[in-house]
């Protein structure tokens, strides 16, 4: 759900939307489009999705929660380069925000 938060807000922001999220160039293109995000952090992002996703195991509360604190620093940098009247609509959208 997190990860599919986050591709909502990337596209509402404007970028990667030939994306769906799924394929394997996606988080190597969020760090050009989303400022102070590393590739590692995207590709460890998305690693953890694969396993919330498909895993055996339950993810890692650890894991978990460094995936909830990558989402939020993604939005927060979205947020940031929005125009004014998209920064409105985000903010109404609670649910992108809410974890």
């Amino acid at each position: 759900e997190l990860y599919y938060k986050l591709v909502k807000a990337v596209h509402f922001a404007g970028f990667l939307r030939e994306y769906e999220g799924s394929e394997r160039e996606f988080p190597e293109k969020l760090p050009q489009v989303v400022p102070g995000l590393t590739k590692e952090q995207a590709r460890e992002l998305y690693a953890i999705a694969g396993e919330a996703a498909f895993g055996k195991e339950p993810v890692e509360a650890e894991r978990k929660e460094a995936a909830r604190e990558l989402y939020k620093k993604i939005v927060r940098s979205l947020y940031r380069g929005l125009p004014l009247y998209k920064k409105a609509i985000f903010q109404s959208i609670r649910s992108w925000m809410m974890l």
